[in-house]
């Protein structure tokens, strides 16, 4: 039999090495555990934003409007967007996935093209997104388009004749 003396912190001191990492390996995996169901527990809902490539545009100069719909594989977008004076037609979809302090998510993008025809402030309304967690709505976007710009100055008394001098 043999007696040890000394505080119990010492004993962990003076443990043998395959204690230490088995314990070291209890705490990390209790740790590793504990940030898994972290991330589980915060599963986000999905959202659904649109954007415009820009606010402001002329007649004629097409602007991109993108829906992006993120944790949701199965959702459906709008099929038609109507606004009198823009002509708005789906161009495609794109899907991109990403990474943040080990939390992976993903989204679609829908990506619409607005062609103005004709001048004036526009304003694109909500949009509804069907997702799992039912009909989700896009924020109103306002599109400022102004009147087509001809920079081109008219034709003078000399054009398309040779410079005499």
């Amino acid at each position: 039999m043999s007696i040890r003396i000394g505080s119990p912190g010492s004993l962990l001191c003076a443990a043998p090495g395959p204690m230490k990492r088995t314990m070291f390996r209890r705490i990390f995996l209790v740790t590793l555990l504990a940030f898994a169901a972290t991330a589980v527990v915060q599963a986000d809902a999905p959202t659904v934003p649109a954007v415009l490539s820009t606010s402001e545009t002329d007649v004629d100069r097409p602007v991109q409007l993108q829906i992006k719909v993120t944790d949701d594989n199965e959702a459906t977008p709008p099929s038609e967007i109507t606004v009198e004076g823009l002509d708005i037609r789906f161009s495609g979809q794109s899907q991109l996935i990403e990474g943040r302090n080990f939390h992976m998510s993903y989204s679609f993008i829908y990506s619409y093209t607005i062609m103005p025809l004709q001048a004036g402030t526009f304003t694109i309304p909500p949009q509804t997104v069907l997702t799992k967690n039912g009909n989700l709505r896009t924020p109103a976007l306002t599109l400022n388009v102004a009147p087509h710009d001809c920079t081109v100055p008219p034709p003078g008394p000399h054009a398309g004749r040779a410079n005499p001098h």
